[in-house]
């Protein structure tokens, strides 16, 4: 079987993205024709690409379109009108995946629990929760925690008017305002449809965290070069995450984040485009 691995320009580094390498050697291992395509800024161009290496599958990786994480779903769109099999969400689960705003709504109608929220737009409240401080401040359709710092989670009003300007001016997104959840942090991966599974947890550690930052999966905890909120390490936990997984539109694979703590329990969710 020919199958193309379509990335996002940014996994070929430096450093490179190993998981590309590991893909394609399994794929090798197993016998198939193994081909890479990254995801090009012109839609022609990236069509008549994929149209000519005739893939018989895609293994959809790509996490942005042009440098735009909030356009991914698009390139799941362009393989549909393409008519190429493809690995991953759909248009429709990682749009929603991709609005954070959006999906706690969906979560809240089916009965899932996640932090009180509120979301501001050019000073109308579009969406309003019960809310008391301290609050976490994000972009809501970003990924990867762009636009997320220690000093996201905010105190009093001076702060959280300081981090929603931000947000607005540098995202041009309505903020996302939570209630801040001071717990631990689980990664939970999803696959299958309608016989969806969870494969074994994941837990940030936190241990070696500086003490007087709040303890959040910010952008330099996951990507930092071991600097001050660089998170050393996993652990694997038991975690059952597959009631979100139907009623959110995704397919395939995917990724629960969940901070359970004394006081609640939080949840959110991301349609992955994996393998």
């Amino acid at each position: 079987m020919t199958i193309v691995i379509l990335h996002s320009e940014d996994a070929l580094g430096p450093p490179a993205d190993p998981v590309l390498a590991q893909i394609a050697g399994a794929l090798e291992r197993a016998g198939h024709e193994a081909a890479f395509q990254v995801v090009l800024p012109d839609v022609v161009a990236l069509a008549t690409a994929l149209r000519g290496a005739e893939p018989e599958l895609v293994v959809n990786l790509a996490e942005a379109f042009d440098g735009k994480s909030a356009l991914e779903s698009n390139v799941a769109a362009l393989l549909n009108l393409l008519d190429l099999r493809y690995t991953g969400s759909s248009p429709a689960g990682l749009m929603l995946a991709g609005d954070k705003a959006l999906s706690k709504k969906v979560l809240s109608f089916h009965g899932v629990r996640s932090p009180q929220f509120a979301t501001v737009h050019r000073g109308d409240v579009e969406w309003a929760g019960d809310l008391t401080f301290p609050l976490i401040v994000k972009p809501p359709q970003e990924d990867a925690s762009i636009g997320i710092t220690h000093a996201s989670v905010v105190n009093n009003v001076q702060e959280l008017l300081e981090q929603m300007g931000e947000v607005q001016g540098r995202f041009h997104q309505p903020p996302l305002v939570e209630q801040f959840i001071d717990g631990r942090e689980f990664y939970v991966g999803v696959i299958g449809n309608a016989d969806a599974r969870a494969l074994p947890p994941l837990e940030m550690d936190f241990t070696d965290f500086p003490t007087d930052r709040p303890r959040i999966a910010s952008w330099a905890a996951k990507w930092g070069e071991q600097g001050a909120e660089r998170v050393p390490s996993t652990r694997a936990r038991a975690l059952s995450c597959r009631r979100i997984w139907l009623p959110s539109s995704m397919s395939n694979c995917g990724r629960r984040r969940s901070t359970p703590s004394a006081r609640s329990a939080s949840a959110t969710m991301h349609a992955s485009t994996c393998a």
